[in-house]
């Protein structure tokens, strides 16, 4: 069981590591920045990872770059305009409110909207 949860906790920090790559990569979206930010606070808290601990490396090996393990799709990949991201990211904006009122059915249809829109953005699931 330990050998388990050491296993997500690799798995967690190879994310964590890549999600603070974005944050640090982000200058433009201060939202979908503090988005990124939260989704760290939330994997850190629960899998008990901190990227602050020096001592990661020793403990969890070297993290897995994550992108090079998925195969690069970009031919299928929807093509997504800006106004369709805005449009997604109202529908998270609103998730986000939803849920700030405790209307969690709401939530989860509006965090699916934006889904639908554009299905690579990692946030949108997290915050479902």
């Amino acid at each position: 069981m330990a050998q388990d949860q050491l296993n997500k906790q690799r798995l967690v920090y190879s994310i964590l590591k890549f999600l603070d790559r974005e944050i640090q990569t982000e200058c433009g979206n201060i939202e979908r920045r503090e988005s990124i930010e939260v989704a760290v606070q939330c994997l850190e808290a629960s899998f008990d990872v901190s990227l602050a601990n020096p001592q990661n490396d020793s403990i969890y090996g070297q993290h897995v770059d994550l992108l090079s393990v998925i195969p690069n799709k970009s031919s299928t990949k929807k093509l997504l305009t800006d106004d369709m991201r805005q449009q997604a990211d109202k529908f998270k904006n609103q998730g986000n409110e939803f849920i700030k009122q405790e209307k969690y059915k709401e939530a989860l249809e509006t965090y699916n909207a934006a889904i639908q829109i554009d299905s690579n953005n990692a946030i949108y699931y997290c915050n479902r």
